[in-house]
Order: C-alpha cells, then structure tokens, then sequence
C-alpha cells in the first residue's frame, strides 16, 4: 500500500512539471523600436522643447545636452501607438523634407535619431503647412502630460 502511495505520488509530480512545462510560453520579443522626434524652438529666448515616442510607448522629455530629462509611460492600446506610427508614414511620405521655419518652429523626425535634421521643419508665418502636417505634430503634443 505504501508503495501505491509513491508511486502515485511521483505520478502526480511528473504530470505536475509536464504541465508546467507545457504552459510556459516563450515571450514575444517586440520589432525594432521607432522613435518619433517632435517639439518646438526658437523665439527670443531660442529654448526647444524636444520630446522622443517610442514605439515601445514611452514618451521622453529631452534637455539641450540631448539627455532624457523625463520619461513618461503612457497608457495606450496596442492599435492606438501603431496608428500613431503608420501615421507617421503617412505624413513622411506625403511631405518627405518639408522646411519652412519661423522665428519660433516646429519640428517632427519621424524614424531618426536625435541629432538627425529634421523631416520637417516649420513656422515661417507667410508660408501654409500642411494640414496634415500640422494635424499629425497636435496629436503627438497632445500625448505631453500637462503641467
């Protein structure tokens, strides 16, 4: 009887790990991360405002040294940050190379790296941006938490 008792014990215990084994997924790793560059520059006192999204979904405040200042995670759904990223395709496509800038400009770079030129490049008053340029830099600056 006692020899039942083990043997059902390390039965129990072998369909126990199996189990386990079985469940255990292996994590999906994401793509390589996108990044959107986007902010604002210039005036009398020539401060920018830098920000950089992810498409891992976190937004960075970025000083004048190109250092990340403040990291901010946002809560997006899945669909809503590839919206956001096709869009942006959208939008280099349509425009590649846009630069009109003002005393005081906007800017995207849209797949770059921080130090790159930017995509686009506006504000010069007495020349007309895109609508879908100017739309697309609003919805990003909505994503920057309000002080």
């Amino acid at each position: 009887m006692l020899f039942k008792l083990k043997k059902m014990k390390n039965i129990f215990y072998i369909v126990f790990l199996l189990t386990l084994l079985v469940s255990c997924k292996t994590a999906k790793l994401p793509g390589p991360e996108k990044k959107i560059f986007f902010g604002t520059g210039g005036g009398f006192t020539g401060k920018v405002s830098k920000y950089c999204l992810s498409s891992y979904g976190q937004l960075s405040k970025i000083n004048m040294n190109g250092d990340i200042e403040t990291v901010y995670q946002l809560k997006f759904k899945k669909k809503q940050l590839q919206n956001l990223f096709d869009s942006a395709s959208i939008v280099q496509n349509a425009y590649l190379g846009f630069s009109n800038p003002g005393n005081i400009y906007y800017f995207l770079i849209i797949n770059g790296e921080f130090n790159t030129l930017p995509s686009f490049m506006w504000g010069q008053e007495s020349f007309k941006t895109p609508l879908i340029i100017t739309s697309y830099y609003d919805k990003l600056n909505a994503l920057v938490p309000q002080k």
